[in-house]
């Protein structure tokens, strides 16, 4: 299956036409790493963005006390390492490891900022999916409904 068939059904790429993901795939790399990877490793330098494209992997973060909070697992089409794209400063926050074989999209954010000059739709697209990903993403992790 093509990568960008594999896209469609991811978050990230929400609303976009078929040739908008084939531009960002342009510009991409995908990698493949075997069982027990870091793919990740908080504090070290970030600004990439992940996309999850066969494999399963765990994302573990740590709060401010150095205590590991429960770990998220990651399956085809989860995005990650967003905080460190996002940020300033472009650390990542947390380690990422393989559990199987895994295959990732690695997106750089100077592509991404390119993007902007030649297609403004494609890139507000993004950034706003990607907005919409970490959110859902705090919401689910940090948020607990009034009792």
């Amino acid at each position: 299956m093509a990568i960008s068939d594999l896209l469609k059904s991811c978050p990230l790429f929400s609303e976009l036409f078929d040739k908008e993901i084939e531009q960002v795939v342009l510009v991409c790399s995908v990698f493949s790493y075997g069982t027990g990877t870091q793919i990740l490793t908080a504090g070290q330098q970030g600004g990439c963005l992940f996309v999850v494209l066969e494999g399963d992997l765990s994302e573990t973060f740590r709060d401010a006390k150095g205590i590991v909070m429960a770990p998220t697992k990651l399956r085809q089409g989860a995005v990650f390492g967003e905080l460190g794209f996002l940020l300033d400063g472009k650390i990542n926050f947390g380690d990422v490891v393989s559990l199987t074989k895994v295959s990732i999209l690695e997106i750089h954010e100077d592509a991404v900022f390119k993007l902007f000059e030649k297609n403004p739709r494609l890139f507000g697209l993004l950034m706003l999916n990607l907005s919409r990903c970490l959110a859902r993403r705090l919401k689910s992790n940090f948020w607990a409904p009034p009792l």
